[in-house]
């Protein structure tokens, strides 16, 4: 934010609050609990492809 736009908002009483983003993978999320959330997600569809991805050998059963 520039000199002047500080100064502007001085002149007509706005204000701004520093905004708190949380970033997972591409997406964004305002609130941490979304993040979290889809991340869990995520991780667990990754946990299972592997799963479904990894051959099961004969000496393994």
């Amino acid at each position: 934010m520039s000199q002047q736009d500080k100064t502007l908002m001085a002149e007509y009483g706005i204000t701004s609050s520093p905004e708190t983003v949380y970033f997972y993978k591409e997406y964004r999320y305002d609130k941490l609990s979304d993040a979290l959330s889809y991340a869990k997600t995520d991780n667990q569809r990754t946990v299972e492809e592997v799963e479904l991805e990894t051959p099961v050998r004969e000496f393994d059963l």
